[in-house]
């Protein structure tokens, strides 16, 4: 039978020629099925994965902020960063305690910035850390002058219980310069290290430490309690979890996760809509397709009884239907592909500034139009069962009697 798979070829292509009005019907049937799918899944990849994009883009939609003065110590956090669902980890100090002043090397500028805890795997900060490494918002950058790679003095102040005023310079290197559209509003605002923002609060209230380094010894270890977190989810699917398991440990946050599981809702919601559709006008198809090839091979059954004659055993000819529908899938798909191409630019332009910041409304997803079109071939071949078998029934006694 292998070996024949030429001459059936040639001889479905033939069929399809001469039978070329219900070649037609069946290829257009296929479009008619496969543009209004196509399109529908092009507009949830517009939309939804736009939306799901930008989600994913911004950093902030990873972000979760503690509400109020929840109980965080050194053990919570160990916890916290060995969670699979937070990537990035790092206590807050209190407001006031995180209160510096940056200057250039030469004095020249200065600005006042809070101290935001940062390191290794911080969302926000781009540049890799190193020792003496600070970034900058860009707030902070434009007052100073100084971009990546700059130099800066990171200055701390104290008054002793004593009333005297103690001042620390510490020389450091910009690593990042933290754009508006990655931090929160445009303030001033240093990404240091978390424990240097930690030995900063201690040094400021404990009068035990001396200095900085005596009070960097001293970080991390004893009861401490913290006045917030900051953490970020591993990605958008995981913040829903962490936010639940913070939760569980008292610790009331505030985060995009509504906007999250709004967006991942919509894309769920689609896909069902989007599938119950495909899955009735499939059905319809085969029903539509069997009809069709059921009738035209009715009118070759003498042609079919011939090649019966001929050689052509019961399942070679069964596969003449089928081979047809395959046949006529391919045009149909690209005629399908090409209709929902010309669709989009319409609807684009259509709709183009009309949705904020969605640049296009219908975008074809190729993965899935793929597998779309890979189906569409299935249900073809599906429609041609019915005919098939009607196919292989075919006597070769049918062409001896010439009735």
């Amino acid at each position: 039978m292998s070996g024949r798979g030429g001459l059936l070829l040639a001889l479905a292509v033939r069929d399809c020629r001469e039978e070329w009005p219900s070649a037609l019907c069946m290829a257009l049937s296929i479009a008619a099925v496969l543009v209004p799918i196509l399109l529908l899944l092009s507009i949830r990849a517009g939309v939804i994965g736009q939306m799901r994009a930008e989600l994913e883009r911004s950093p902030q939609s990873r972000e979760l902020l503690t509400i109020g003065e929840p109980a965080i110590d050194a053990r919570l956090l160990a916890r916290l960063r060995k969670d699979d669902d937070a990537v990035f980890v790092a206590p807050r100090t209190r407001l006031l305690s995180a209160a510096a002043v940056l200057r250039t090397p030469d004095l020249a500028e200065a600005t006042e910035v809070d101290m935001v805890p940062s390191g290794p795997g911080d969302p926000l900060v781009r540049g890799r850390w190193r020792k003496g490494g600070i970034a900058i918002s860009e707030t902070a950058a434009r007052a100073l002058k100084v971009g990546r790679g700059g130099k800066v003095l990171l200055v701390l102040e104290r008054t002793t219980a004593e009333g005297v005023s103690q001042v620390v310079r510490l020389p450091m290197q910009v690593i990042d310069v933290v754009s508006h559209e990655r931090s929160r509003g445009g303030q001033a605002q240093a990404y240091v290290a978390a424990a240097l923002i930690e030995a900063t609060e201690i040094w400021r209230e404990d009068p035990a430490a001396s200095d900085l380094a005596a009070a960097a010894a001293m970080a991390g270890t004893g009861q401490r309690r913290y006045a917030g977190l900051r953490i970020y989810a591993r990605n958008i699917d995981a913040v829903d979890a962490l936010r639940a398991r913070l939760s569980r440990e008292g610790i009331d946050t505030q985060s995009r996760a509504a906007d999250i599981r709004l967006v991942k809702r919509l894309s769920q919601s689609m896909s069902i809509f989007i599938g119950a559709l495909a899955l009735f006008m499939s059905a319809g198809l085969v029903v539509a397709l069997g009809a069709i090839q059921w009738g035209w091979v009715e009118r070759k059954r003498f042609d079919y009884a011939y090649l019966r004659l001929l050689g052509l055993d019961r399942r070679e000819l069964a596969l003449l239907p089928v081979i047809q529908a395959l046949l006529l899938a391919a045009p149909a798909a690209l005629a399908a592909l090409a209709t929902t191409a010309l669709a989009q630019v319409f609807i684009n332009r259509l709709f183009a500034g009309q949705l904020g910041s969605l640049g296009s409304v219908s975008r074809m997803p190729p993965l899935e139009s793929s597998l779309l079109v890979g189906a569409a071939f299935v249900v073809a071949a599906g429609g041609a069962f019915f005919a098939a078998r009607n196919a292989s029934r075919v006597s070769p006694i049918t062409a001896l009697r010439g009735n």
